[in-house]
């Protein structure tokens, strides 16, 4: 016997009522639906994912076998157009700022490539040059802070 409290849209058990007997009532039904349909998207969901994680585990590890190619191709292209104090002095400023350095490195390879595709050979590039260069590239990354103080009553 089951009869429904006012306002409420699942039944109400009375005191004559097992608490083991259930009736299964289509509102009921609508949400088991629902759950399905949400554990389905769900594991659907999931499987993406991991298929993603697979496919892109494959994908990272292709892009850093590339990258460290490519640096170790750099590394042989800057032993053969620098000199070894050059390199020496290069290495040492690398410790201090990476990224100057690097920049350096850049500078040096696309010269060394405009060389050579001009004129067929490049000149190997000294410590007495490395060093011009240096300051060439620290003097376009200097920048010049200028601060300005504005003074309440002063426009």
């Amino acid at each position: 016997y089951q009869r429904r409290v006012r306002g409420s849209k699942k039944p109400h058990k009375t005191k004559t009522q097992s608490s083991t007997h259930t009736d299964i009532h289509p509102e009921q039904m609508a949400d088991d639906d629902d759950d399905a349909e949400f554990q389905a998207l769900r594991a659907k969901r999931l499987a993406e994912l991991q298929k993603q994680q697979q496919g892109g585990a494959g994908g990272a590890a292709e892009k850093e076998k590339q990258q460290k190619m490519m640096e170790e191709q750099r590394r042989i292209i800057l032993a053969q157009i620098l000199t070894p104090e050059a390199r020496e002095r290069l290495s040492r400023v690398g410790l201090v700022k990476n990224d100057v350095a690097r920049a350096v490195e850049d500078y040096c390879i696309r010269t060394a490539q405009s060389q050579q595709s001009s004129a067929g050979y490049f000149t190997p590039i000294d410590d007495q040059t490395l060093i011009q260069i240096l300051n060439k590239i620290s003097e376009q990354r200097r920048t010049e802070t200028k601060i300005t103080f504005k003074r309440v009553g002063d426009e």
